[in-house]
């Protein structure tokens, strides 16, 4: 487990942590992330969780993140990204919790991707 909450810490989310093939959880929230989410994290077969909400992070989220075939949680709200939701292949098929709120996020067939593909989902925030 990657860990740094509520903290003041700030810059990038560095590549390198694609190389933390059993990294099973990052949890850097309410902090001061900047800039993209590394497309590296596919990299992480054994991550599960995924904390990056409340920090200023932009751009997309990778579509290389649905290689995440362990992942379960994944929380971004309140962050700058935009873009599609990236999982269209159904390789999301575990993921039980998944926040995306006060996000410019889109996606065109968002129930069909929800009820098709993401069978172990318990519970979705949109605004």
């Amino acid at each position: 487990m990657l860990g740094l909450t509520e903290t003041r810490i700030s810059g990038l989310l560095p590549a390198i942590l694609g190389q933390l093939k059993s990294l099973d959880t990052i949890a850097i929230y309410t902090a001061m992330l900047s800039g993209l989410i590394p497309p590296e994290l596919k990299q992480c077969t054994s991550l599960v969780n995924v904390y990056l909400y409340e920090n200023v992070l932009s751009g997309s989220i990778p579509l290389q993140l649905d290689k995440l075939g362990n992942l379960k949680t994944l929380l971004l709200w309140q962050n700058n990204l935009v873009g599609v939701i990236p999982w269209s292949s159904g390789a999301c098929a575990g993921l039980a919790v998944l926040a995306f709120v006060s996000l410019r996020m889109r996606t065109p067939c968002l129930e069909f991707m929800i009820f098709c593909f993401c069978t172990g989902m318990q519970s979705s925030y949109w605004t």
